[in-house]
């Protein structure tokens, strides 16, 4: 159990991608993925068009990294553990003989311990508040050792042992296979006995390979890529409507979806080559479509009108809701750029190849010129994962 714990653990890795510029940082939360097939870094892209109050080019002295969140998993993995314990004693307990195992005895009590700092947590969440349960790490390895202690101490009979319940138990299994070997009385026994704590031995070392090879495996092995990896995000949003944003004297810019009777195309792609100085290709597309497109359909996609007033926002922020066959189109690199009046527009059209339930087929067509930055020339098809509105 404590093996699957440990796996679960791993698989269901925590990860931040975190900006940092001077005594000021910025955290994107990334999917949960596996310890050894870590998320890829987000470009700079997607930190300035979450926050606002970041420039559109990244500063030289910035930076940008993935996290472990480490001690995130290791309080998951200490769930783990207290389901184990909770499932474990009660059995133990009831089954239990003159002479106690010494790792289930070992396991009981320290679930003891970690159900009471449990209690403990919630109840000064609950009366004092906050973010979440205080100190929950501390308050655990403090429960643990309270329990051991008082297991050690709770009769004069245990306290004439060595003090520390591993080291009694352990000792007291050592005698009783020192004395079966020398009386030569109970020979089966003494083998039974050795299998058991090899087997201990065993599954204690396996644990620790586990922990040991997740962690290699995290720092050494390459991140898995695919179309809905950070690098391509392709997305078509079901009962969706596309939000845009403008900022300033800059263009119309995808800010995100609400729901809504459409279907809104996201097609983003960029990555961490991207950011450096002469760099560019990152782009990012969006478009709302209606609601009863079909397989076979061809549109025509028209910008948002630079002069639409939209809703006025706080920082020269000004939002709007994306018509059927609007698009914005962005271009980044070392410069960011988005369509504004004076932008070229040549191609701008989509049909819809094939759909299914779960994925969509679309040839799309944009070839656009944006000035004082880089064109964006799109002629291909592109396989997009369906995404279902959540109140649809």
């Amino acid at each position: 159990m404590l093996v699957l714990a440990v796996f679960m653990t791993a698989r269901t890795a925590i990860w931040e991608a975190r900006y940092t510029a001077g005594n000021g940082t910025c955290i994107i939360q990334l999917p949960e993925t596996a310890i050894w097939a870590p998320p890829s870094i987000p470009a700079y892209s997607e930190f300035a068009a979450t926050f606002d109050h970041l420039p559109q080019t990244q500063p030289p002295n910035s930076r940008i990294y993935r996290l472990l969140k480490w001690d995130w998993m290791l309080l998951e993995l200490l769930f783990y553990c207290l389901g184990s314990f909770v499932l474990v004693a009660p059995l133990y307990w009831l089954t239990r003989r003159a002479n106690p195992d010494p790792v289930l005895h070992v396991t009981t009590w320290i679930g003891i311990g970690m159900t009471g700092s449990a209690v403990v947590c919630l109840v000064l969440w609950l009366a004092f508040g906050g973010w979440g349960p205080p100190a929950p790490l501390f308050l655990v390895s403090l429960g643990c050792s309270s329990a051991l202690l008082l297991d050690s101490l709770r009769s004069p009979k245990r306290r004439r042992t060595t003090g520390c319940i591993v080291c009694r138990e352990l000792t007291l299994m050592r005698w009783r296979v020192v004395r079966a070997a020398l009386l030569n009385r109970n020979a089966r026994r003494l083998k039974n006995l050795n299998t058991r704590f090899a087997i201990r031995t065993i599954l204690i070392l396996v644990t620790i390979a586990a922990v040991v090879a997740a962690f290699f495996a995290a720092r050494h092995l390459p991140a898995r890529q695919d179309d809905n990896s950070a690098v391509n995000r392709f997305y078509w949003h079901d009962y969706s409507n596309g939000v845009a944003k403008q900022r300033r004297e800059s263009g119309w810019e995808y800010q995100g979806k609400i729901n809504g009777l459409g279907s809104c195309v996201v097609l983003h792609h960029s990555n961490s080559e991207h950011e450096k100085y002469g760099q560019h290709g990152g782009y990012a597309v969006a478009f709302q479509l209606p609601l009863d497109v079909v397989e076979g359909d061809q549109l025509t996609l028209l910008p948002i009108p630079a002069t639409r007033s939209g809703e006025l926002h706080p920082h020269d922020r000004r939002f709007t809701l994306m018509l059927p066959n609007e698009f914005t189109a962005t271009t980044f690199g070392d410069h960011f750029g988005s369509i504004t009046a004076g932008s070229d527009i040549r191609e701008s059209s989509v049909a819809v190849k094939k759909m299914t339930n779960e994925h969509v087929i679309l040839h799309v067509q944009i070839d656009v010129s944006i000035p004082e930055y880089y064109d964006l020339k799109l002629d291909r098809d592109f396989t997009i994962r369906r995404v279902p509105s959540d109140d649809a």
